[in-house]
């Protein structure tokens, strides 16, 4: 499960660390009116998904999974990356453990981080980028190596727009050398990872220091693709070569500015941000036919789920859990490209296992031993 103290001392980084931005095509975005709503116990859920699944992580003895910061979904397999031990792992469908997906090294087939990992659909490949050694890595899906290539820049988040192209997300770093002297938000890159468009330059190039292997930027489901950048209110849709404002979430307070400081004040800087007004940061946002899905965090610390009726504008938020067939349902943290996902570990087994008639039916007493591995619910959108 994410470590909330981890994602705000990163994302506060983010705030004193990201230069002035230019803003997407000016369009009517529909907003999301978070700020009436005072958060309940209980959020339900019946109405926006089809069903729910659970999925216990089986691995070898003496072998855990301690960190998940990201899950992809695709032909019965669940890909999962291992943060803290810096590892990709591959499931089965009822979370047998398959294999390792490469190894940390620097020879073929091997990696010293990696930054970013999606699965190309079009291809049946594995991708993974590795930031370091400005290196991607191609498995098959069933992650045995293919090949690798270099590549000549940085980059943040990356997804496939489509077969043949990918959207990258700088989030500030350095790139001129490849877009004619100009530091772009935005590049897109063909299949040989060639840069051939950049958007949306940067006024002043100032790096982001969140996201990697924390937060994704980009969502994508049913063929549409979403941004989010932390500490905006906006959530834009990705199309062709532009973005345009989608969604305006409206707080009860407005977010961050964001603030740049020189040394030595950045230390003064960021304490006075956790203190005084740690904005929101958006670890999820989903699109579908009936809803909108976002899981942020507040400045508290609290993670927030929050379910955006499409057909009748209202917004309910909840802190603690979801409702599904009349029992309670752990908050769901990641989008695998299929489903929702929560994870449990030991000790929220226990609790919901005390409360929730649909969790105590679908794990055991076992899977409340804190030296077991964790279970995930998959809730499928309608």
């Amino acid at each position: 499960m994410p470590s909330i103290q981890k994602l705000i001392f990163l994302l506060t980084l983010s705030s004193l660390f990201t230069g002035c931005q230019s803003k997407p095509d000016s369009i009517q975005a529909e907003t999301i009116d978070i700020h009436n709503e005072a958060p309940q116990d209980l959020v339900p859920v019946d109405d926006y998904f089809e069903f729910v699944e659970f999925v216990k992580l089986k691995m070898p003895p003496k072998h855990f999974v301690a960190y998940i910061d990201k899950i992809q979904t695709f032909q019965n397999h669940l890909y999962i990356h291992d943060s803290q031990s810096n590892k990709l792992l591959l499931f089965d469908k009822n979370g047998n453990f398959k294999k390792q997906i490469g190894v940390n090294g620097q020879g073929p087939g091997e990696y010293s981080e990696i930054d970013v990992f999606y699965v190309d659909p079009y291809r049946q490949e594995i991708v993974v980028y590795d930031n370091g050694n400005q290196k991607t890595i191609y498995y098959d899906y069933i992650g045995n190596f293919l090949h690798q290539s270099k590549y000549g820049f940085y980059f943040g988040n990356r997804i496939l727009l489509n077969k043949d192209t990918s959207i990258l997300f700088t989030k500030g770093y350095n790139n001129q050398h490849l877009t004619k002297g100009e530091n772009y938000k935005f590049i897109f890159a063909n299949r040989e990872n060639k840069i051939f468009k950049g958007v949306e330059k940067y006024e002043n190039r100032l790096l982001s220091l969140a996201g990697d292997g924390v937060l994704q930027n980009f969502f994508k489901y049913d063929n549409k693709i979403l941004f989010y950048e932390f500490f905006s209110d906006t959530i834009s849709e990705i199309n062709e070569y532009t973005r345009k404002p989608r969604y305006l979430l409206k707080f009860n307070k407005n977010p961050s500015k964001t603030i740049f400081y020189d040394n030595p004040t950045i230390k003064y800087s960021a304490n006075k941000a956790i203190k005084e007004n740690y904005p929101f940061v958006a670890s999820f946002f989903i699109e579908t036919q009936k809803g909108c899905f976002l899981n942020y965090i507040y400045n508290n610390g609290m993670t927030h789920f929050v379910v955006y009726d499409k057909n009748t504008k209202n917004t309910k938020i909840n802190t603690k859990s979801i409702a599904f067939k009349n029992s309670s349902m752990p908050m769901p943290e990641f989008w695998s490209g299929e489903f929702l996902v929560s994870t449990m570990n030991a000790e929220t087994v226990k609790f919901f296992r005390d409360i929730s008639p649909l969790v105590k039916q679908n794990t055991s007493e076992e899977d409340t031993d804190e030296n077991t591995n964790p279970v995930l619910v998959f809730f499928k959108p309608k």
